[in-house]
């Protein structure tokens, strides 16, 4: 298990392929926490990305329940505002803030639910 602390400053912080915590702290911060493992993504203070680009499953990830589900692991988010999905066929979802939510590649469900939110569908047929 490893523990992957950020600075102050904006950090793109990566995970590893066991059961991480990463800690963005202050800044605006991306957070991809690895292809396996039980994962905790805390963005902190800013305006904070948990990001699965290049992931090769399909992800299930909501902003309103805090929780991302794929093959071989999971994760929970705390403070993260945004979301990227992966190469697959990924589902979505925003909370009551605005979210910026990016499917990536794949054909992708997403949901920006309340909040003045920015969706990107990338390449793939999305919804």
């Amino acid at each position: 298990m490893a523990l992957i602390n950020g600075t102050n400053g904006n950090d793109n912080l990566n995970g590893t392929a066991a059961t991480d915590t990463l800690r963005g702290l202050d800044g605006n911060d991306n957070l991809f926490g690895g292809f396996f493992g039980d994962d905790f993504l805390d963005g902190g203070n800013g305006n904070d990305t948990a990001t699965y680009l290049g992931f090769g499953n399909n992800i299930n990830a909501s902003l309103e329940t805090n929780k991302a589900t794929f093959f071989g692991g999971s994760g929970t988010f705390i403070s993260i505002e945004n979301l990227i999905g992966g190469n697959n066929q990924d589902v979505l979802i925003g909370n009551e803030v605005s979210n910026r939510i990016d499917g990536s590649f794949g054909g992708d469900r997403i949901f920006g639910r309340a909040g003045n939110d920015f969706l990107i569908g990338g390449a793939g047929f999305d919804f």
